[in-house]
């Protein structure tokens, strides 16, 4: 979700030679969120490790809905 900024963390990482990223976030719950999780997990052509907080606090609702899509996903 890098897109509107200058810096691309996930893409200099694979210029640099990492052949596996891992994400790990405190995404609160949205119904419509996985998609676009998906969608840029799915462009960096590299495995990928998603790891998402899972509970609550206070307000906030976590949905730890972690994935690991492969290369080709």
């Amino acid at each position: 979700m890098d897109e509107d900024y200058d810096c691309h963390p996930a893409a200099e990482l694979r210029a640099a030679g990492a052949e596996i990223l891992v994400c790990l976030a405190a995404s609160p719950y949205n119904p419509q969120v996985m998609a676009q999780r998906l969608y840029h997990a799915r462009r960096q052509r590299c495995p990928l490790i998603y790891v998402n907080l899972c509970g609550g606090i206070d307000e906030l609702i976590f949905d730890g809905r972690s994935f690991c899509p492969g290369r080709d996903r």
